[in-house]
């Protein structure tokens, strides 16, 4: 979700402990509404320049046509992608995807189901991970996979379906199921009793429990191929301690901690970016690395 709270869920945030009180059943049916629904965001014009400059082509999931993006480096002998978050698009990282073309890479994304100019109103995290599979069969293994924020949740659980990645580089990436829920009650002030409801009915939307599709939970199942955390200690959307917590399940992984980005600036920070190309060199070399 983008950082900056979006004026619908302003106003939700006022009606929502009213109907809390008078109809406690429509109030989680409603949670669970929005909990599925990502707000639509402007473009800034650095991504609409970014996706001008994409070719495109078309991914499906059941009846929806999913916009896909590509650029290409003539010379190019590997593929990066990168996995946007909730409320998110393809285009958000124009300083990165440019970097990255840059060093050699045919960069691809998509904009998920309800995001961008995808089709649809309503997704869940197994319709990108299944669209990330989907993307694999186009264009081969990843040769670098980048998740921001929700699109971590995603990229993780497509590497424990096989998605086949050799360097992952996480950016924000909320990690504890019941973290994610808590932020999501205080976006539209409803208070636990609420929340139980809602997991009823995510439960009966993803046939599993939610905590199941946590970072946290599927971590043993990720192949432990070369990876870098990054989280800015002033994210006030996602906590720093989630990509704590997923280094500290991921040992192999390095992590760093940036400072005054939050949670979206990140992704273009000239010093990010410098540090995910540095990071890819490295690992390409089999050259040691440190945590910092």
């Amino acid at each position: 979700m983008a950082q900056s709270t979006p004026l619908p869920f302003l106003i939700i945030q006022k009606a929502f402990p009213i109907l809390e009180k008078i109809a406690p059943k429509l109030a989680g049916k409603l949670g669970y509404y929005l909990f599925f629904r990502p707000i639509p965001t402007p473009l800034r014009q650095e991504e609409k320049s970014i996706l001008q400059k994409a070719e495109r082509f078309s991914l499906h999931l059941d009846s929806r046509t999913i916009q896909g993006y590509s650029w290409k480096n003539p010379k190019a002998t590997k593929t990066a992608v990168f996995m946007h978050g909730w409320s998110g698009n393809a285009g958000q990282p124009n300083h990165l995807i440019e970097r990255l073309s840059e060093q050699g890479f045919n960069v691809f994304a998509f904009d998920g189901p309800g995001h961008g100019s995808s089709e649809g109103n309503r997704t869940h995290v197994f319709e990108f991970k299944d669209l990330l599979l989907q993307l694999q069969k186009k264009v081969g293994v990843f040769d670098v996979l980048v998740g921001h924020s929700f699109g971590s949740i995603a990229s993780c659980n497509a590497m424990s379906y096989g998605l086949d990645v050799h360097q992952y580089v996480s950016l924000s990436a909320p990690v504890i199921a019941s973290d994610i829920l808590n932020e999501f009650s205080k976006i539209v002030n409803c208070s636990g009793q609420t929340t139980k409801i809602m997991e009823q009915m995510v439960y009966d939307e993803i046939n599993r429990e939610f905590e199941t599709v946590s970072i946290e939970y599927i971590a043993s199942k990720l192949p432990k191929i070369p990876m870098l955390l990054m989280h800015d200690v002033n994210d006030k959307r996602v906590g720093c301690f989630n990509s704590e917590r997923m280094h500290e399940l991921l040992p192999h992984s390095t992590f760093i901690k940036t400072e005054g980005l939050g949670h979206n600036r990140i992704m273009n920070d000239t010093d990010v970016v410098n540090k995910i190309v540095e990071f890819i060199k490295l690992e390409e070399l089999q050259l040691p690395r440190t945590n910092k």
